[in-house]
């Protein structure tokens, strides 16, 4: 099953490093173990925190970011502190969905004058 996965992501002319990373960047974590154990590479980012990286890009798409926020600190201490880059897109992210949905409210009827 775990090959399976890794040729629907990625084409044979792909590096084995690229396969890698590709297989954990879509969640594929079963197939990005039995990858990496045969073909002998490391992809930079340990496949042993994937699931812990999906639930935070889970609820960053999902649109709970103070939840991506709690998650990234509780299982990659320091992060945000060390990457104000990423912190401040994350900031900027919950920003963004906090003004739609006070313009999704104003045009659905729940703000304004009559």
């Amino acid at each position: 099953m775990a090959r399976k996965n890794v040729s629907k992501v990625c084409h044979s002319g792909c590096k084995p490093l690229t396969q890698l990373r590709i297989c954990l960047s879509e969640g594929y974590q079963e197939a990005a173990e039995h990858f990496q154990s045969e073909a002998n590479v490391e992809p930079g980012g340990s496949v042993s925190t994937l699931q812990e990286r999906m639930e935070i890009r889970e609820a960053v798409q999902s649109g709970k970011i103070d939840n991506a926020i709690q998650l990234i600190n509780s299982h990659f201490p320091g992060l945000l502190m060390s990457n104000d880059q990423l912190r401040f897109q994350l900031q900027a992210c919950a920003k963004d969905i906090s003004y739609s949905w006070v313009l999704a409210g104003s045009f659905a009827g729940g703000g304004g004058a009559d």
